[in-house]
């Protein structure tokens, strides 16, 4: 069994790049199996979550077992992990980085089919940040105006409710 604290610290180093592996962990921990490669040669962490789980993949990706979410720190971790995948299932690739792209590609022949863009803050932050529109609202619960929107994005009130649900986490 994995060390949950090993892989959850090595995600919380860099949480914008690791978003949706930490958001999966949180939403799905019942239904992901995890993978740690903690080595003199490198890190990285291999996660399998059940397809079936999320609703948003259920629909969007059917005939997929799992969808696989993974990160390396380097070239070896990433060929490693892939050896970790199952070779004889119908998989989603969900990958944040172009090292592991390119390890999977080795062994599979990956198409996309679609695409995320993150924009980070790099450097100091301006000198005098962007004011929010009036209407905008920062909650830490759900705002049940919200479902129709998300529902627009394939993600049903069960979903979204349990993504606002509190956590807790033991280590």
């Amino acid at each position: 069994m994995p060390n949950d604290a090993h892989i959850l610290n090595y995600l919380n180093q860099n949480p914008f790049q690791h978003i949706v592996l930490l958001k999966m962990r949180q939403a799905y921990p019942h239904a992901i199996t995890q993978h740690w490669l903690d080595d003199a040669n490198g890190q990285g962490v291999l996660m399998l979550l059940e397809s079936r789980a999320s609703s948003y993949d259920t629909k969007t990706y059917p005939h997929t077992r799992y969808v696989v979410l993974m990160s390396s720190s380097n070239d070896w971790a990433a060929q490693t992990l892939v050896g970790l995948v199952p070779r004889h299932e119908s998989l989603i690739f969900k990958l944040n980085s172009e090292r592991d792209q390119t390890a999977v590609a080795a062994h599979f022949p990956l198409r996309r089919t679609t695409s995320v863009t993150s924009f980070t803050q790099i450097g100091p932050p301006p000198a005098h940040p962007v004011e929010h529109a009036a209407s905008l609202r920062l909650s830490q619960t759900l705002d049940e105006a919200c479902l129709p929107l998300f529902a627009q994005q394939g993600y049903d009130a069960d979903e979204m409710h349990g993504y606002f649900s509190p956590v807790s986490y033991t280590h």
